[in-house]
């Protein structure tokens, strides 16, 4: 059920407060301005946010929140897990457009005939380095937040529950807790090199971008492709 407006604007308020908490994750010199808060779709759309619950707008550094899609999705008592994530694109991967544009010049060339796709593994690529330091670093519960998504199950992309499995081998959680749906010897082994390339990367990430899509490369089907755009839609910022 869509929340009320008085309702949002007390989890704004609650968020609010949280905010120089986000920032202190990353530095205590971090300077962000203040989250553009939205409190309906309407509110998104002139922000520039769709597909997402949130997201950081690398023209004007300007991190943008739907706090009625937060709620609506059962994410509001993880305003750090949220808010820590969009500073962490703007602090550590990618940083800037620069470095955006170089990791999906990289991203590119690990995936030759599927290159449309590089955007989205570009995304889910920075995604494991700035939640795996969140959950690591912080003790932040970014694993809660994936199993409410879910692995979409054996009809669902196979990609996703790899990716998901990388997640569990990271922050060394019991098998199935993000993945219930079985994966084969050669997937397993997938996700475990993935995971790899998250730690040993994990001070120059770009370096390791090409091979995370060479990683990616045998599953981008058209019609796969098209799954693991469905299941991390919510997360593409």
């Amino acid at each position: 059920m869509t929340a009320s407006v008085a309702d949002l604007e007390k989890l704004r308020e609650t968020w609010c407060a949280q905010w120089p908490n986000a920032l202190a994750l990353w530095s205590s010199y971090a300077r962000l301005s203040d989250p553009r808060w939205c409190l309906n779709s309407h509110d998104a759309k002139r922000e520039q946010l769709s597909g997402s619950f949130a997201m950081i707008r690398f023209v004007d550094n300007a991190v943008v929140l739907n706090l009625e899609e937060i709620s609506d999705r059962g994410l509001a008592g993880f305003p750090l897990e949220v808010m820590g994530h969009e500073i962490g694109h703007h602090i550590y991967c990618p940083g800037d457009l620069n470095d955006h544009a170089r990791m999906l010049v990289r991203v590119r060339r690990g995936l030759p005939g599927v290159e449309q796709h590089a955007p989205m593994i570009a995304n889910l690529y920075a995604d494991l380095f700035i939640n795996n330091r969140l959950q690591r670093h912080h003790g932040l519960r970014l694993d809660r937040i994936y199993a409410q998504l879910g692995d979409g199950g054996a009809n669902g992309s196979v990609l996703w529950r790899i990716y998901l499995r990388m997640y569990e081998l990271l922050w060394q959680l019991d098998r199935g807790t993000l993945v219930q749906a079985p994966l084969t010897e050669a997937q397993e082994g997938d996700a475990q090199l993935g995971a790899r390339l998250i730690r040993v990367y994990a001070r120059d990430w770009l370096k390791g971008a090409a091979s995370f899509g060479a990683l990616c490369l045998s599953y981008l089907t058209e019609a796969e492709g098209n799954k693991l755009q469905q299941a991390a839609r919510e997360l593409l910022d």
